[in-house]
């Protein structure tokens, strides 16, 4: 991770803390949709794909894989691909929370391995399946 400025990191934070408080109020109302309601899942994959390229900018690399493979799994559900069932929820509910506290512990993000990050999204998007869900 390269030096970052300090104005432009903490504008990012206060932006992002902003997006994510949207974005979890927008996934509460998703899971609570009997069919998929989608411009409601058009603006979380907006607002995630805004945190996604923003973090891409400040090259915060944890920050933006982690935003691209929750991108990817609403892209899933955007298809059709998917259904947005509890466990569904759940995974990017902790996939943007992961997002929030690293946000917050910034120095701490030289240290995180951001493959070890996505392996356990994708461990959890495994176990899902293998209860026989997409």
């Amino acid at each position: 991770m390269k030096k970052i400025d300090h104005e432009s990191l903490a504008t990012f934070a206060e932006e992002s803390a902003l997006r994510l408080a949207r974005i979890a109020d927008k996934l509460e109302l998703l899971a609570g949709t009997g069919p998929v309601d989608m411009e409601l899942l058009h603006g979380i994959f907006r607002d995630t794909h805004s945190l996604k390229s923003a973090a891409n900018l400040l090259t915060l690399g944890t920050v933006e894989q982690i935003a691209h493979k929750l991108e990817d799994i609403l892209e899933s559900l955007r298809s059709g691909q998917d259904l947005p069932d509890e466990q569904l929820i759940d995974i990017l509910s902790a996939g943007y929370t992961r997002i929030e506290q690293l946000l917050k512990n910034t120095h701490v993000l030289p240290l995180i391995d951001p493959d070890k990050e996505i392996a356990a999204i994708d461990a959890r998007l495994l176990a899902r399946r293998s209860t026989g869900r997409r």
